[in-house]
Formats: structure tokens, sequence, C-alpha cells
């Protein structure tokens, strides 16, 4: 039986590789793929893969992609001219973790080849799952990584030894389990972003929802915005926090703050929050003694005021 991938449309992956069309990217340049004859060899090997996920559907994911052989090596603007070809095949089954997969893989194996700095523009293209995720440097050697758009759900998972930046937003589940790296988002974040990481600073300049921080360790978070205060650095041990704001619920009594962790720190400026902070120490406070959380409101001078004391 012969297995042909089909678009919405009626179009078959082949055909659409026939006619690809060029795209463009943000310096207006067009992107030849036909050009580069490494880069065409791998848009048809990233084409097969679309066809093997079909025949070891009952695989699990992390097991298919196991069996996935990409030692090929490209330059940095390269992995991101391939990334824009992928827009072609975005409506095909599992684009966003086949494609997130593909780009991420590149990046590790142009890292390792002595490349870094790399960039992704994202603009434009269905937001991918996991982006970024498992990528690994060096302590000596951070991997640098740039993307600009957003850049969907459970990016930057698993990483190690990473200095990544996201100019735009992110879902839900962002940098879960990461370790030793900086992440700074320009935007927002949904549930549950920083969850059980490790001697990470993490800074998003937006909002971020519930969840925030859950388990995380030995780390350096901080929100500029809004946070959703459910489950707020629930388990967390050893961390610095810093908090814009809590978004107003109805709920009052289901707010939690840094609950069952211990020897953490949570910061504010924000006036009100720190009457929440305030509220929140009265019904709690011998849970927070004994767990050594400390919540401190820096006034306007500068001066630290620790809440509770």
């Amino acid at each position: 039986m012969t297995l042909v991938l089909m678009r919405r449309g009626g179009e078959s992956i082949d055909e659409l590789v026939g006619r690809y069309e060029p795209q463009t990217v943000p310096t207006k340049k067009e992107i030849e793929i036909r050009g580069n004859n490494q880069l065409s060899k791998m848009l048809e090997k990233y084409k097969e893969i679309f066809k093997e996920w079909i025949q070891r559907w009952r695989f699990h994911r992390s097991e298919f992609f196991g069996t996935i052989d990409l030692q090929e090596i490209f330059r940095p603007d390269e992995i991101n001219q391939f990334l824009q070809a992928t827009i072609a095949y975005e409506d095909a089954s599992h684009y966003r973790s086949i494609t997130a997969f593909v780009v991420g893989r590149l990046v590790q194996n142009s890292y390792a080849s002595g490349n870094n700095n790399f960039f992704l523009n994202t603009k434009g293209i269905k937001e991918l799952f996991e982006l970024g995720g498992y990528l690994h440097g060096e302590k000596k050697r951070l991997l640098e990584i740039t993307i600009e758009g957003n850049c969907g759900e459970s990016a930057f998972t698993d990483v190690c030894y990473v200095n990544g930046k996201v100019i735009g937003s992110a879902g839900r589940n962002f940098a879960f389990r990461t370790k030793k790296s900086r992440l700074y988002i320009e935007g927002d974040t949904d549930y549950g972003a920083f969850q059980h990481v490790n001697g990470v600073v993490g800074n998003i300049n937006g909002n971020s929802g519930s969840c925030f921080g859950e388990g995380a360790k030995n780390s350096k978070l901080r929100v500029e915005g809004s946070v959703v205060p459910y489950g707020y650095l629930a388990s967390a041990k050893k961390v610095i926090a810093y908090v814009g704001n809590f978004m107003a619920v109805k709920e009052k009594n289901n707010r939690s703050y840094v609950s069952n962790g211990k020897n953490c720190q949570v910061v504010t400026t924000d006036l009100e929050t720190k009457r929440t902070f305030e509220e929140y120490i009265g019904r709690n406070s011998v849970e927070i003694l004994h767990n050594n959380i400390t919540f401190v409101y820096i006034h306007k001078d500068g001066r630290r005021e620790v809440l509770g004391k």
C-alpha cells in the first residue's frame, strides 16, 4: 500500500514540494531552498518523517523521535531558512511536534560543530510544540538562542546551559524541568511557567498563569506583570522571586503562595500585593515561619520591608 500524506485542499506533500515557492524572512531576502542542495535534501528528509510517523503511529512520541537519524549540520541562518520552508507543511498531522523536533536537532548539531547565536523567526508559523526543547549547551559556552515571535506550548522543556530569549509570548508549561539556564520572555506565558526548574534565572516581562514556579529549586524567577495566584511557587525550594502583582480572583481563600515551599523569598514593589501578602501571612504564620518563607516589600525609596516581622 502506498501512503500519500495529504494537505488540506487535497494536495499531497509531494505535490506541495514540487511547486514550493520561496518564502520571505524579516530581512526581505528570498529563501531559495532549491539553491542550497543540503537544505533541499533536508526538506526531503523532513517530508519522509511525516510518512514514517503514519507508519509507526503506535510508537510513543519520544520513542519515535529516538529512531530518527539526523546528523546534518547547518549554519544558524540556514536553520532559520529551513524553519520558514516548513510553512508549506503546517496543515500536516503532527506538524507542531515534528517541526520542533527537527529544528531542535539541527540546532544541537550545529552547536556541537562550533556554531552558536541561533535565531528562529516564528512569525507567521503555526505555534510549535516543545520548540527549543531538550537543547544542551556547556557551562563555559552557553547555547545562545533567540526566538522572534510566539513559541507555543512547552517551549524550552528540559534544557541545560542555555541562554534563551523569546521576543514574543509562550504557551503553557514554559521551561519545564529546565536546569542551569537563563531565559527571558518579552511577552506573556500561560499556565505552569518554570515548573520544576533548577538553577534557572527566569524573567517574564509580561504576565503569567497559575502554578508559576511550582517545584522550582535554587532559582531566581521574576514576573514584571501579573500572575494568577493559584499554586504560585508551590513546593518550591530556595527560590528568590519577584512579582509585579497578582490577578484579582474571586476565591480569596484559595489563593496560595509558596505552599509547602521552603527557604524562599518573594519580593514585590506593588502596594496592593503587599497587602495581599500581609493578609496571607496572618492566616498562615505558623507554616510560613516553619518553612522559612519571607515576603518583602520594596518601598519607592528603595527601602526593603520584611512583612510579618
